[in-house]
């Protein structure tokens, strides 16, 4: 279930698509891919949300302006109390450095999205994986 309102259908089927990463009961990385994202039982235990601050809305940056986004959300994400972890998004040859981070409200987690100008966040919770237009 997508809750983003009006969204770009070639967009969305990216991000579907999209290989994205939490860790599990071990602490260790576990890829998963949201359209198949029913198939991961870990995902039903976990609240979380995947930002990052490459290409602002959708508009593909320099290298140099997107590690400097990263490392602003990076410093944002410190001034708060969720536990986050560096994680990434990629589909195919194409990734973008994010922050997963565990228990955040999903308010917050759109609110963090709209301040570094996302299209979309990926939220999780028990309801399971979808993207939030932002």
């Amino acid at each position: 279930m997508d809750h983003i309102g009006v969204f770009n259908n070639k967009i969305l089927d990216a991000y579907r698509n999209t290989t994205f990463w939490v860790t599990n009961q071990a602490g260790q990385l576990v890829s998963f891919v949201v359209k198949n994202s029913q198939q991961f039982p870990i995902l039903k235990q976990k609240q979380f949300a995947v930002i990052t601050a490459f290409n602002p809305m959708n508009v593909v940056k320099s290298d140099a302006e997107n590690n400097q986004n990263h490392l602003l959300l990076a410093a944002e994400l410190k001034k708060r109390s969720h536990v986050y972890y560096p994680t990434s998004g990629s589909l195919g040859d194409h990734v973008e450095e994010s922050f997963t981070i565990e228990d955040i409200p999903q308010e917050e987690a759109v609110a963090l999205g709209k301040q570094f100008a996302q299209y979309a966040i990926l939220f999780n919770d028990v309801n399971g994986s979808r993207f939030i237009r932002c």
